[in-house]
């Protein structure tokens, strides 16, 4: 069976996560203010996962990173990509 990861990577560049606007909605963590990143459910990835199997036989998995983001307790990373 064909497998297919979706990934919903963050909506924001790290410079704006990391040091964000004062007009910038934040979110307390261990080290420091933190950009708040939205958690809306990916409909879109959801509805072509569905599409997908019910036309082929495949395995599908989500990897939601804005979800990660907002669960951390800390963040002291040097960019995404070394989060990821």
């Amino acid at each position: 069976m064909e497998k297919i990861l979706f990934i919903v990577p963050p909506p924001i560049r790290y410079e704006d996560f990391v040091k964000p606007d004062y007009n910038v909605g934040t979110i307390k963590k261990k080290n420091g203010n933190f950009a708040s990143v939205l958690t809306e459910m990916p409909l879109g990835i959801m509805a072509m996962s569905s599409y997908i199997k019910k036309h082929i036989a495949v395995e599908t998995k989500l990897i939601d990173y804005n979800i990660l983001l907002n669960k951390l307790e800390s963040f002291e990373f040097n960019s995404f990509v070394d989060f990821f």
